[in-house]
């Protein structure tokens, strides 16, 4: 399979690239494994990913579950080469499985000295798998009631206060002190508001369409726990954007308002998985 490159595309997939596409749309879940080079994603299997995320509106990787497992020699299992990767399925609109997050490390070690796996921990690995893949399917396209309101509040706070990026990072790092050292080098904030806009976006698709909130939410969680990122400090910051937007409204914030929050925040809680770390 060549590197990916939009001039090849546009005179026709190469065989390699045509027969990987019609694979994965035949297959029901795609199972990727994959080793972790120098913090990262081998450009192999990143190239691969590229290709099946191609054509953007009709992708094979478009709308497929997919799971992830890594082996590396070194203590951290492919967890950033994972991350990397779940980021990536983000975008091509997979639903990457959230949990168990199957970390294998000092995998070398463990295959000298063991030669082969032990099946105790194989059968529960596949219990969790199993368990976890049931839950993989698209969520049902349900309506939002109080979208409206939603809407209306992001509007008028904008209005009235502009930019509230720092004002909300500022309560975050405020509330969880441990978070604020991984934006050290984000001098001009560009990375805060970055996440932030992503933040605001998967809110107006969970009270819209909800194409990729479901899968954003969960790739999301296990992404910031492999930079010992606490859960419940995820989920902490759909609360801390509800009570900035709350205080930039002011008296413009009606009860239908405070309503419809209440209950995005409970739905938006239940998507907030707690991944389980096997190695």
């Amino acid at each position: 399979m060549p590197l990916y490159n939009g001039d090849v595309e546009a005179a026709g997939d190469p065989p390699g690239v045509a027969s990987f596409k019609a694979a994965i749309r035949a297959a029901d879940a795609v199972l990727f494994v994959t080793p972790e080079y120098n913090h990262g994603v081998p450009g192999v299997m990143k190239n691969a990913v590229d290709w099946a995320s191609r054509p953007a509106r009709d992708a094979a990787l478009n709308g497929k579950p997919v799971g992830i497992i890594g082996a590396s020699p070194g203590q951290t299992g492919t967890a950033r080469g994972q991350s990397q990767l779940r980021q990536a399925f983000e975008f091509t609109n997979s639903f990457c499985m959230p949990q168990p997050e199957i970390l294998a490390f000092r995998a070398l070690e463990k295959i000298r000295r063991q030669r082969r796996t032990h099946r105790r921990k194989d059968d529960r690995i596949s219990r969790q798998v199993s368990r976890s893949a049931a839950q993989l399917d698209p969520p049902l396209q349900m309506s939002f009631e109080g979208a409206e309101h939603i809407t209306a509040s992001l509007e008028i706070a904008t209005e009235r206060a502009g930019d509230l990026t720092a004002d909300i990072y500022k309560r975050l790092f405020a509330d969880f002190p441990e978070i604020a050292p991984l934006f050290i080098m984000d001098r001009d904030g560009a990375v805060r508001g970055s996440m932030l806009s992503h933040a605001f976006n998967t809110i107006l698709d969970f009270i819209g369409e909800r194409r990729y909130a479901h899968n954003f939410i969960a790739s999301e969680i296990v992404t910031h726990i492999a930079y010992d990122v606490p859960p419940d400090a995820f989920a902490s910051f759909f609360i801390v954007m509800r009570d900035e937007l709350r205080a930039a409204c002011g008296l413009q914030w009606s009860p239908e308002m405070e309503d419809a929050w209440q209950r995005l925040l409970h739905d938006l809680e239940r998507y907030v998985a707690r991944p389980t770390h096997v190695a």
